[in-house]
């Protein structure tokens, strides 16, 4: 997915200030590696690790991202 992509299909979830929780973001890391590096060098945005004891995992996690409008452009 292209970083102009991932934008587009962020401010249409959150034309506000909003959380965006993306899942799987320990157990899938590989698979959200662009997605992970974007959020995190674009929004305020960080991991929250937690367990889930189960046979194939131990621990995941998710993404959590905090979005908001670009400052002077209020949509």
């Amino acid at each position: 997915m292209e970083k102009s992509s991932i934008d587009r299909r962020l401010r249409l979830l959150a034309p506000e200030k909003a959380k965006r929780l993306a899942d799987n973001a320990g157990y899938g890391a590989r698979g959200m590696a662009n997605y992970t590096k974007h959020v995190r060098t674009k929004y305020n945005s960080h991991i929250e690790w937690f367990d889930i004891n189960l046979p194939w995992a131990k621990r995941d996690a998710i993404e959590v991202t905090i979005i908001e409008p670009p400052k002077g452009k209020e949509e």
